[in-house]
């Protein structure tokens, strides 16, 4: 049942180390069409020495999971996933 499903976000913002980007609608859709991370307008509030993780979630202005980027070792971010949207 999907009401008994956690989304990555919520997750997320319960874990310390974990970094949590809001995307405007641009962002979502480019994301959705695979543009490089510093093409994107919330590339600015990525900051890998930021997160204890090395990961960060990018979601939409109403909280909906658009990926997940893992820090690379030189300090840049690639995509681990990006999530499809069917809304």
């Amino acid at each position: 049942r999907r009401s008994d499903l956690v989304g990555l976000a919520a997750v997320a913002g319960r874990l310390d180390g974990i970094a949590i980007i809001v995307a405007d609608e641009r962002d979502r859709a480019a994301i959705a069409n695979g543009a490089p991370l510093d093409s994107l307008a919330c590339h600015t509030k990525l900051d890998p020495a930021g997160t204890a993780t090395g990961l960060a979630v990018i979601v939409d202005r109403e909280e909906r999971e658009l990926a997940l980027l893992a820090v690379l070792p030189g300090g840049g971010w690639r995509y681990r996933a990006v999530f499809a949207r069917s809304d």
